[in-house]
This record gives C-alpha cells, sequence and structure tokens, in this order.
C-alpha cells in the first residue's frame, strides 16, 4: 500500500514521504492514527510542488545569507572602548555590543546569539569574530578594538 505522509512517523518516515507499506499496517496503524492518507496522483502532484517550493524557499535564504556574509566581511568593525591600567579593557566585548556595532556601522540587523566570540576581546587589537547566518553559511568578521 502506498501511502503519503502527514506527520513525522518515527521508523517510517519525515512529513510529505511517500511509503510502500504492508496493507494491514497502513490501514490499522497509519491511515487509523491520522499519519498517512492515501496516494492519490493529486497528493503526489501536490507534495512534488509544496517540495519544489521548500526547496526554492532554501536556495533563496542560502543566497541572501551569502550576500549578507560578504557585505559583513568587507570591512572591519571599529570599536572603542575604555582602557584601564595596564591595557585591559573594563570587562570585556559582548556579542550584543558586536550586534550593536554591525547595526550601527553597517545598518544590518544580527541576532546576538548567531555571533561567536572565540576569545575574549580585552586588549586593544584585531580579533577574528565568527557569525552563522545560515545553517551552510559562516562570515569571519573583523574587529579593531582601539582606546577612545
Amino acid at each position: 500500500m502506498q501511502l503519503v505522509l502527514i506527520k513525522d512517523c518515527p521508523k517510517v518516515g519525515k512529513k510529505g514521504d511517500t511509503v510502500n507499506v504492508s496493507d494491514g499496517y497502513g490501514r490499522n496503524f497509519l491511515l487509523a492514527r491520522g499519519y498517512a492518507v492515501s496516494a492519490t496522483d493529486g497528493r503526489l502532484r501536490t507534495i512534488a510542488k509544496e517540495n519544489a517550493d521548500k526547496e526554492d524557499v532554501a536556495r533563496r535564504a542560502k543566497a541572501n545569507a551569502e550576500e549578507l556574509a560578504a557585505k559583513l566581511q568587507s570591512a572591519p568593525l571599529n570599536m572603542k572602548a575604555r582602557f584601564g591600567e595596564g591595557g585591559k579593557i573594563f570587562g570585556s566585548i559582548t556579542a550584543q555590543d558586536i550586534a550593536a556595532v554591525i547595526k550601527e556601522q553597517m545598518g544590518l540587523e544580527i541576532d546576538k546569539k548567531t555571533i561567536k566570540i572565540d576569545t575574549p576581546l580585552k586588549t586593544v587589537g584585531e580579533y577574528k569574530v565568527s557569525i552563522k547566518l545560515h545553517s551552510q553559511v559562516k562570515a569571519i568578521v573583523t574587529v579593531k578594538l582601539t582606546e577612545i
């Protein structure tokens, strides 16, 4: 029996998958509990169109993320902070601070949760910060920290 899953079903498939199962399993479990519907020609065409639309949306999202990564990597971010004795900053620069500087200098909204700081920004110098824009796209931004 050929069915189209309308919900994720463990050990069978994910929503939108077309599966071949035994008649009893399909009738008594998948259809009875609302996990699947019969695979008619119309439903198969609808699912094929939905899958094509999802791929198109995913492709556009990745292209937008790559474009944003190119903008972010084009110029370094200049940050100024107050330093105490020994050239160390009071506290440190956080992801929220970097997101604010990106918004101020480039006019781009970046979520602070996507910014990953490998080493603490506590002294004057240049630092590399990674920003995850998409599951497959990551931007490496240079942050120049200078004294006020």
